[in-house]
């Protein structure tokens, strides 16, 4: 018995240290990815901000340019270059340009562009909304751009555009380094780990004990028969 006892408590040890190494693996990959997936998340939420923060400055500020330089057009070009060129000259505007009525760039952030006249179908579909046009297009180092054009007017009539490109920062977010995430884990399921061994030796224990009185009361049962006389047996079968 001591031999019998001592084997079902070995086997238990292994079995459930085999469920708990199971369910622990399970759970652990489950909270690895999903914290994963939550770094992901607030990633895409910061980068999301930052634009969003950018876009609200950029637009601010051509609207403010097209505000001042909207009576000038007419009568000081050169204040307006003036003002591409120093005081609205800020961190991140790519490109500026401020195209009159016949689509000719008449001031511009880079001076060589001044005389071009922009006649593609894009620009000319935008002039036609007459109102503030925002949109997001990725250049070619895969930076986002973030283009507003804004009418310039003088006594409510529209006299010239301002085409004014920035370029949105991308904020500096990184994720978790996969060997910091994997002790973030292993704090999270160690205790877990614990907690499902005890219950699982516990559960075991339990089905071995209920096992045993099984067997037990068979046991017994079999040794009662073989006590009984033949003849006791005899009168049984018949009956």
């Amino acid at each position: 018995m001591g031999f019998l006892g001592n084997e079902r408590g070995a086997c238990s040890l292994c079995v459930t240290t085999a469920l708990t190494a199971i369910m622990a693996i399970a759970i652990g990959g489950t909270v690895h990815y999903t914290l994963k997936g939550h770094e992901q998340e607030r990633a895409t939420q910061l980068i999301a901000q930052a634009h969003a923060a950018g876009e609200r400055q950029a637009v601010a500020v051509s609207r403010v340019f097209a505000s001042l330089g909207g009576g000038l057009v007419q009568t000081d070009l050169f204040r307006i270059q003036e003002m591409l060129q120093t005081g609205f000259a800020q961190e991140g505007l790519v490109d500026a340009v401020v195209l009159d009525s016949d689509n000719m760039i008449v001031a511009a952030k880079n001076p060589s562009q001044i005389g071009q006249q922009v006649r593609d179908i894009a620009w000319i579909l935008v002039r036609a909304q007459n109102q503030e046009v925002v949109s997001r297009n990725p250049d070619q180092a895969n930076e986002l751009l973030l283009t507003v054009v804004e009418p310039m007017k003088d006594q409510d009539e529209t006299v010239a555009w301002a085409k004014m490109t920035y370029s949105l920062a991308q904020p500096d977010v990184s994720l978790l380094p996969p060997v910091e995430r994997l002790k973030r884990t292993g704090i999270l399921i160690v205790p877990l780990a614990l907690l499902l061994f005890v219950g699982t030796l516990i559960g075991v224990r339990w089905v071995e004990h209920q096992q045993q009185e099984r067997d037990d009361d068979t046991a017994f049962s079999d040794e009662e028969e073989e006590n009984k006389t033949p003849a006791v047996r005899r009168l049984k079968k018949a009956s």
